[in-house]
């Protein structure tokens, strides 16, 4: 729901992120102690390090997304069959949640730990390769449905699956053969077929 006209900047701030802030985020409009008595009260929750939620139930599909990408960190966003499916592909697995972060990114694990129960697994993946061009405006952040199609039929188990991927986006009107052969042409390792 929008928030009102006198809506504070916490209040657009749960609602442009599904009411999944960090706590760097929130830590310039409340104190450490308010937010803390938000947390021991059951007002909010405490979803992992460095990250809350702005009440008090399960996590909605959005709110997994938003935790997805800002527990994988700075410059995560949504890719593969994640972005792919919040751009309108059927018939695709919708877990795990798949992220893309820079392969500059220094971080230990594929896979995000520490999740609450009501969170599906997360795989991360880095690229060294993430054009401008390649990133859709969204909340939270994906990569283009292009992008995140070629990505997984990269990352599928074989090349029925890949295959399938693709033609899925195609005939479902995703996307067209050319946005994923534009892809193609920029990612140094992705197979090309003739």
């Amino acid at each position: 729901m929008l928030p009102a006209d006198d809506a504070d900047a916490l209040d657009w701030l749960a609602f442009e992120q599904a009411g999944v802030p960090t706590t760097a985020q929130v830590a310039g409009l409340l104190s450490e102690a308010r937010v803390r008595g938000r947390i021991r009260s059951g007002r909010w929750r405490s979803i992992c390090r460095g990250i809350l939620l702005t009440g008090n139930g399960r996590l909605t599909r959005d709110q997994q997304l938003w935790v997805a990408v800002l527990a994988a960190g700075p410059g995560a966003v949504l890719a593969g069959v994640s972005a792919a499916a919040e751009a309108g592909v059927r018939g695709l697995r919708r877990e795990p949640l798949h992220v893309l972060v820079p392969a500059a990114r220094r971080a230990a694990r594929t896979t995000v730990r520490r999740l609450p129960i009501d969170m599906p697994a997360v795989l991360v993946h880095r690229t060294t390769v993430l054009p401008e061009a390649h990133l859709q405006r969204a909340r939270p952040p994906r990569t283009t449905t292009a992008r995140a199609l070629v990505d997984t039929a990269g990352w599928a188990a074989g090349v029925d699956e890949a295959q399938s991927v693709l033609a899925a986006g195609c005939q479902q009107r995703r996307v067209l053969p050319e946005e994923l052969r534009a892809v193609l042409d920029v990612l140094p390792r992705a197979p090309v077929g003739g």
